[in-house]
């Protein structure tokens, strides 16, 4: 799960636990963008590169590596299942 707040990239594992930045966190109810984490690694995988970026796009959030991008996302909440 992936959210930008305040200009800082907030990356979220399972059951919301957030990965970075290291002892942060992130509110309930605020709303990430929920990627299938085949998905993710299937990305860094294809791109084969060092660089991802993760941007918002027109209220699309986007992750993208090398030449793939990654741009549906589910919301979660409520759409928080583990992947």
């Amino acid at each position: 799960m992936f959210k930008i707040i305040n200009s800082s990239l907030f990356i979220l594992g399972d059951n919301r636990v957030v990965l970075c930045p290291a002892g942060s966190s992130v509110p309930d109810d605020v709303v990430l963008h929920l990627f299938s984490k085949s998905k993710v690694i299937e990305l860094l995988s294809l791109g084969n590169s060092g660089n991802t970026v993760i941007e918002n796009r027109l209220n699309v959030l986007t992750v993208t590596n090398g030449d793939y991008t990654l741009e549906v996302s589910y919301p979660c909440p409520p759409f928080c299942m583990d992947n």
